[in-house]
C-alpha cells in the first residue's frame, strides 16, 4: 500500500459536527444528541439493534421521517425549516457489503463517482494509490475479494466529493488479516485525507484501535460520548459491552528492537513487550488485555508452555 500523501484542497471547517435527532419506527425509537469533533475517527460503538446503522442513515439523509437538527461545518443539513437532500450532503457512505455497480469494472465505478461529484478535494491518482487498488482498475467487480471490494468502495466514496466518511461495519464479514489491513487503511485515510470518519462497529477491539472519539449507543440513546481514555476506563461500561473481563490501557511505544522487532510499550505502572511491532518510537497506542490471557505466578516460572 502506498504511503503517498494525498493532496487536499483548503477548506474552512467549524470545530464540531453536531446533531440532535429523533426517529420512531415500530417499537424502536432513536433519540440521539451529540457534539463530535470535525476531524479524526469517531467510533460509534454498541450492541446489535442499538441503532448504530439507523443513526448513520439519519446523518446521511437516508431516513425521511427523522426530525431534529444536523449541522456539519457551517451548514445545517437538517433543521425545522430545511432539509438538505442526501446527494448535497457530500457523505461518503461505505456499507457492510460494498454496493458497487456490477455492470462496471473498478475504473468505471470510480469514474461514475468522479463524474457525479460537483467537486472533490482529492486527486484520483492519489486516492487509487492510497487505497492500494491500482492493479485492480481493469478488473470486473464480481471477481474481487471482499477486502478488494471494500477498498474500491472506500476509494469511490472519497472520489464522490465526500467531506465526511460514514463507515457502517464495513469489514465485519472479512477474515482477520484482511480486516487488519483495512483498519490500517481507515487510519491512513483519516490522517492523510484530513477528513472526519464515523465508524460504526460492535467490536470493542476495533473501537480500541481506531477511536479518537467514542460514542456509545444503547437502545437508541447515546449513553457516552467522549475521549476513548475516559470511555474505556469505565468498568461499568466495559462490562456492558463485553462478556468477559478485560481492560484497555493507554501506552506509548518507547523503542523497537531492530533485530527481533519486539516493541517496548510503557504505561502508567509498567511495561509491555509485543512481537512484530509496527509502531514508531513515541507513537501512542492502546492495549486490550483480556483476563483469559493473563497468568499469575507465585514463584519464578520454569518449564511452562504459556
Amino acid at each position: 500500500m502506498s504511503n503517498q500523501n494525498v493532496s487536499v484542497n483548503s477548506v474552512t471547517k467549524s470545530d464540531s459536527f453536531s446533531f440532535d435527532l429523533s426517529l420512531g419506527r415500530g417499537g424502536f425509537r432513536l433519540s440521539a444528541k451529540a457534539d463530535l469533533p470535525s476531524s479524526g475517527i469517531t467510533v460509534i460503538l454498541g450492541e446489535s439493534g442499538s441503532g448504530k446503522t439507523t443513526l448513520l442513515r439519519c446523518l446521511a439523509g437516508l431516513e425521511n421521517d427523522v426530525s431534529g437538527g444536523v449541522q456539519f461545518e457551517t451548514t445545517n443539513w437538517l433543521s425545522k425549516k430545511s432539509r438538505i437532500p442526501t446527494h448535497h450532503r457530500r457523505c461518503g457512505y461505505v456499507f457492510q457489503h460494498a454496493a458497487l455497480f456490477p455492470h462496471l469494472d473498478v475504473k468505471g465505478n470510480l469514474e461514475y463517482a468522479r463524474k457525479r461529484a460537483k467537486s472533490s478535494d482529492f486527486d484520483r491518482f492519489a486516492i487509487v494509490e492510497l487505497t492500494g487498488i491500482r492493479d485492480l482498475m481493469e478488473r470486473d467487480v464480481e471477481s474481487l475479494s471482499g477486502g478488494e471490494r471494500q477498498r474500491v468502495a472506500m476509494a469511490r466514496a472519497l472520489l464522490s466529493g465526500a467531506k465526511i466518511l460514514l463507515l457502517d461495519e464495513p469489514f465485519a464479514s472479512l477474515d482477520v488479516l484482511s480486516r487488519d489491513h483495512l483498519l490500517s487503511l481507515v487510519e491512513q485515510v483519516a490522517h492523510q485525507c484530513k477528513i472526519p470518519v464515523l465508524y460504526v462497529t460492535h467490536s470493542l477491539s476495533e473501537a480500541v484501535r481506531l477511536a479518537n472519539h467514542t460514542v456509545v449507543l444503547e437502545k437508541g440513546k447515546i449513553t457516552q460520548s467522549g475521549p476513548p481514555a475516559k470511555i474505556f476506563s469505565s468498568m461499568e461500561l466495559m462490562s456492558d459491552l463485553v462478556d468477559e473481563p478485560q481492560s484497555v490501557i493507554e501506552c506509548v511505544c518507547q523503542s523497537i528492537d531492530e533485530e527481533d522487532h519486539i516493541g517496548t510499550l510503557s504505561f502508567n505502572g509498567g511495561t509491555f513487550y509485543i512481537p512484530n511491532c509496527q509502531l514508531a518510537p513515541g507513537a501512542q497506542t492502546r492495549a486490550l488485555i483480556k483476563a483469559r490471557d493473563i497468568s499469575l505466578a507465585l514463584d519464578a516460572p520454569r518449564n511452562i508452555s504459556i
